[in-house]
């Protein structure tokens, strides 16, 4: 969360399924954030994805992260870099 000084250990990201029926990875819609802030992250992504995405249903999903993302943005390329600790429905409006 901007203007945060605690250290991040979660990542919120959104996933969709696209026409296709394969899974849609929203990159750009990820954030990170730390314990505190956490709540207001998640429930800001989930009003995005019902005000965006009315057409399909939507998954906010959360990660615990032990380092951050790398400068590229992505979750690293070790597997237990990241634990998904919650995966929050969004149904369509």
């Amino acid at each position: 969360m901007s203007g945060c000084t605690h250290q991040t250990c979660f990542h919120v990201r959104i996933e969709t399924l696209g026409a296709d029926g394969r899974r849609n990875v929203r990159r750009r819609t990820g954030e990170d954030a730390c314990g505190t802030h956490i709540a207001d992250v998640v429930s800001g992504m989930a009003r995005w994805a019902r005000e965006q995405r009315a057409d399909r249903a939507a998954h906010v999903i959360v990660y615990a992260t032990s380092r951050g993302r790398s400068p590229s943005g992505r979750l690293g390329t070790d597997p237990f870099a990241a634990l998904t600790v919650s995966i929050i429905p969004v149904a369509c409006s």
